[in-house]
């Protein structure tokens, strides 16, 4: 099944996919992942919801999520570099970006993800190495490749863990839409487990500790 199957509808409405072949074909086209990713990826996010739930309740504000996020991102690494993906770092900024250099995954917390007629939306600005990553990849460090941006959106709202693998338009602070959303994990499906993890309303950020060799890509 080709992509373009899937495009923006007539309302200028990102195209949201929640059934699994669906997914399947689209993580292959689009970004050359295995079925067996699907449940990478829920090990991924399974991984963060551990880690913000072991915070404890005397915790700064923020610590969930920015162990939530540590974590997601370690994680999420580590599955893509198994996959042969590379490791790369720009500043504060950990990813892997696949090996045909056409697309790089970040973890990322948001309110709520898989939310059909509502888009995720960050939990805190994205800081400007993010925005530069999504608004000009082809800046410096990338001058010979254009890799298009996903994201991992993992959401804990209400104690219900969802996340969905997102491909942002360009955006500054806060995402500006979506032109493709695939729906990984939506906690409730029968397919899942049944998690629950408490909300923690506060912020991720670009740092978090990461221990992969830098990978040349």
């Amino acid at each position: 099944m080709d992509s373009n199957q899937f495009p923006q509808n007539e309302t200028n409405q990102p195209c949201f996919v929640s059934e699994r072949p669906e997914v399947v074909t689209l993580l292959q086209t689009e970004l050359g992942l295995p079925e067996s990713s699907i449940e990478d990826l829920e090990r991924v996010i399974k991984a963060a919801s551990d880690k913000e739930g072991r915070v404890g309740p005397l915790a700064p504000p923020g610590s969930g999520m920015r162990e939530a996020h540590s974590a997601g991102t370690e994680h999420l690494n580590r599955m893509l570099t198994g996959l042969g993906w590379c490791f790369w770092e720009k500043k504060h900024l950990r990813f892997c970006v696949d090996p045909n250099k056409r697309a790089i995954i970040l973890y990322q917390n948001v309110h709520e993800a898989c939310n059909k007629t509502k888009p995720p939306i960050n939990i805190s600005p994205r800081g400007a190495e993010t925005e530069d990553l999504v608004f000009t990849p082809k800046n410096s460090s990338y001058s010979l490749f254009q890799p298009t941006v996903w994201f991992l959106c993992t959401s804990f709202k209400d104690g219900a863990l969802k996340a969905e693998l997102s491909k942002p338009n360009p955006f500054k602070g806060s995402f500006n839409g979506f032109s493709l959303r695939l729906c990984i994990y939506d906690q409730g499906e029968p397919t899942l487990t049944t998690i629950g993890t408490p909300v923690d309303n506060s912020f991720d950020e670009e740092l978090g500790d990461f221990e992969l060799p830098l990978l040349q890509g």
